[in-house]
């Protein structure tokens, strides 16, 4: 864990040119692409596990940051 203040920006978001939301979206959906690439989890369950309290809002953080919903990615996954 990183201790820091909610005024004060990530030191790695200011060295990679985001915002500090941004950057914990990015790692949320890494470990989201993890999870869901394990294929032990649903979509819901993989949102609750990165900390998002929906699943609306989870599948459109996912969709800005992947370019495909989380079902979408795991069709894909699925037909490989």
């Amino acid at each position: 864990p990183v201790a820091m203040s909610r005024g004060m920006p990530a030191p790695r978001a200011i060295a990679m040119g985001v915002s500090t939301k941004e950057y914990l979206i990015n790692i949320l959906m890494r470990h989201a692409i993890a999870l869901l690439e394990s294929g032990y989890y649903s979509v819901e369950h993989v949102s609750e596990l990165c900390g998002f309290t929906g699943s609306k809002y989870f599948s459109t953080s996912f969709k800005q940051v992947v370019g495909k919903s989380p079902s979408s990615y795991l069709s894909c996954l699925r037909k490989k």
